[in-house]
C-alpha cells in the first residue's frame, strides 16, 4: 500500500516498493515505475475553513446575541432589590436565632474588664476586683486584704466606684466635695478628702478619674485608707513625716 505524507496542504505519494516521494498527480513511481494508489488532494485545511467561517459570521452573530441578552439583564437588575430584601430578612432571622440559642445556653455575656479603674494607684488596683457598670467601674476589696488591715472597714468587704469623666464634670464634683468634706487631705491636681460620713472622695484632674467609697468605720479609718492606698501622698494621722 502506498504511503502518503502531507506537504503544504498537498499529499506526497510514497512508493511502497522503493519509498520514493512522488508528486500528488503521479500514477506511477518516478523511480521504479511501480503503480501508485489514487491521490487525494487537500486544497485547504478543514480547521482553517472553520476558522474563516467563524470569523466571517462574528459581525452578525455577536451583536445579535448581545441584543437578545438585554431584556434578560434588565430583568435581573429589576429583581435585585426584591432579592436583597428577602436575603436580608433571612439573614436577620438566622442571626437572631443564633443569638437566642447562644444567650439561652451560656447566659448573659460577662462584663468587660473595667477601664477607669486601671488609672488608679498600683496598690489599690492590685487589691481591688473591678467590673464595668453603666455609669463607671464598681470595685470591691476583700475584707482580709492588707489594704483594710487594722479593722479599717469593720472586717467587711469594702466597695467603691470609679468613673472617668470630663473636665467640667470633675470640677463640679471637686467643688461639691470641697464644700461637704469633713477633711480635705489634698487639693491640687489631685483632690482627696474624707466626707462627713467617713467616705473617701478622690479626683485626679490629670487622668479625669474620680473615686468615691462607701463609709468607713470612722473618719480616721478613711484617712488611713487614703494614704495606704496611694490615693493621697500625705501620711496617715498619728504618723510623722
Amino acid at each position: 500500500m502506498t504511503g502518503e505524507q502531507h506537504l503544504g496542504g498537498k499529499i506526497a505519494r510514497i512508493c511502497k516498493y522503493c519509498t520514493h516521494h512522488n508528486g500528488p498527480a503521479d500514477n506511477r513511481c518516478f523511480h521504479c515505475g511501480a503503480p501508485l494508489a489514487a491521490a487525494v488532494e487537500h486544497g485547504m485545511n478543514k480547521l482553517e475553513t472553520v476558522e474563516k467561517a467563524a470569523l466571517a459570521a462574528a459581525p452578525v452573530v455577536v451583536p445579535a446575541v448581545a441584543v437578545a441578552g438585554i431584556p434578560l439583564i434588565k430583568d435581573i437588575f429589576k429583581n435585585i432589590p426584591q432579592w436583597i430584601a428577602i436575603l436580608g430578612l433571612v439573614a436577620l432571622v438566622v442571626i437572631a436565632g443564633i443569638f437566642v440559642v447562644k444567650f439561652s445556653s451560656t447566659g448573659p455575656p460577662a462584663q468587660d474588664t473595667a477601664t477607669a479603674s486601671t488609672q488608679l494607684p498600683d496598690q489599690l488596683r492590685r487589691a481591688a476586683s473591678c467590673q464595668r457598670q453603666a455609669d463607671g467601674d464598681r470595685c470591691v476589696i476583700a475584707a482580709g486584704d492588707p489594704l483594710l488591715g487594722g479593722d479599717l472597714y469593720a472586717s467587711q468587704d469594702m466597695s467603691f466606684t470609679v468613673q472617668q469623666t470630663t473636665v467640667e464634670g470633675l470640677n463640679d464634683a471637686i467643688k461639691r466635695w470641697r464644700r461637704g468634706a469633713d477633711e480635705v487631705v489634698e487639693d491640687d491636681s489631685v483632690f482627696a478628702a474624707v466626707g462627713s460620713e467617713g467616705t473617701v472622695w478622690y479626683a485626679n484632674t490629670r487622668t479625669g478619674v474620680r473615686l468615691e467609697t462607701t463609709a468607713f468605720a470612722t473618719p480616721r479609718a478613711a484617712r488611713t485608707f487614703l494614704s495606704r492606698s496611694g490615693l493621697a501622698t500625705a501620711p496617715p494621722p498619728g504618723t510623722r513625716r
